[in-house]
């Protein structure tokens, strides 16, 4: 039993320079910077577990005016940083990539390779049979490593699962340079079960696509072995943008970065939530999930306020969760 939908707020990425991220995320993606700060303090210390005296630059970006498919850019003042992804790593268990729909994914290609931006091969059509659609697809990689998927959604009047989100997305519209907001997220994980029933029983996310994916297409794109299989399932809460895909390699080990990915470390470090009660959100963690947790009163959140915060790893997956209770 669900308890209740709580929308994603932001994805948290840590960079190695704001002004260069900003660049890329306004200038070629056409996100738009609502809000820029400079976040410090005993209460910011103690949510990222950082020595005292640090402190960070921070930008919170959006398309549209769209409070879907946000980006949050920390630039942490620290000298001690390392990048969390090796750029030759395609798959890994922790928060992996962020997925972008665009309208001609060939001139998107294009124009990104124009730029310097290293591809990892040619846009592929994914035959995901079942009545989703033949999305095409590629993969590059993005500032700091971050690997985006761009999609381009089948124009099919929809007929399909695809075919329906791209009459959605026509609907809503794209950025002034063509992109959409983040559509997906997605992360690997060393147990699917426990990693799904968080987005469900927590966050009141819906499971949309359950498949287990492995063709020649798919594992081309992905950069999985050539007989690689990897169950995936994606989430949503009934809107295009925010949605969430959980993978789990079913032949094939995954190296595990989660170590790695926390702050000051450069590469993709949280998804936040904005829920209506962390006690109620309690309910559905287990007591080895909330020993885990850790509780941040009253900080100032860029672009929530004042609020509580938790902080815990996401069951399954160890990647990185911060729920938001705003104050009234």
């Amino acid at each position: 039993m669900g308890t209740g939908s709580h929308k994603l707020h932001a994805i948290v990425l840590s960079v190695s320079n704001l002004d260069e991220s900003l660049n890329f995320f306004c200038s070629v993606i056409g996100y738009r910077s609502v809000a820029k700060d400079h976040w410090s303090g005993k209460s910011f210390e103690d949510l990222w577990r950082l020595p005292r005296g640090q402190s960070a630059n921070v930008a919170l970006l959006e398309v549209n005016g769209l409070p879907h498919g946000r980006l949050l850019l920390i630039e942490f003042a620290s000298k001690e940083r390392r990048v969390i992804r090796e750029r030759n790593m395609a798959s890994f268990i922790g928060h992996n990539n962020i997925n972008l729909y665009v309208d001609n994914i060939h001139e998107a290609v294009k124009k990104l390779k124009q730029k310097g931006f290293h591809f990892w091969g040619d846009p592929v059509a994914q035959k995901m049979g079942g009545g989703i659609g033949d999305p095409i697809e590629v993969v590059f990689d993005g500032p700091d490593n971050l690997p985006i998927n761009l999609v381009e959604l089948p124009k099919d009047g929809g007929a399909t699962v695809t075919g329906k989100s791209r009459l959605a997305l026509e609907s809503l519209g794209l950025s002034e340079t063509g992109y959409s907001p983040v559509a997906t997220t997605s992360q690997y994980t060393l147990s699917l079960e426990k990693t799904v029933a968080f987005y469900k029983d927590v966050l009141g996310y819906e499971i949309k696509i359950d498949s287990v994916m492995g063709n020649t297409e798919t594992n081309t794109l992905l950069g999985w072995p050539a007989d690689g299989k990897v169950r995936i399932n994606f989430l949503d809460q009934g809107h295009l943008y925010g949605k969430i895909g959980i993978a789990e390699p079913q032949n094939f080990s995954v190296p595990d970065i989660t170590p790695n990915a926390h702050a000051p470390n450069i590469g993709y470090l949280a998804q936040v939530f904005i829920v209506d009660s962390l006690e109620q959100a309690q309910h559905g963690l287990s007591q080895n999930d909330l020993s885990q947790a850790t509780r941040i009163h009253n900080i100032d959140y860029p672009g929530v306020g004042f609020c509580d915060v938790l902080s815990l790893p996401c069951p399954g997956s160890r990647a990185l969760i911060h729920l938001i209770q705003k104050q009234t």
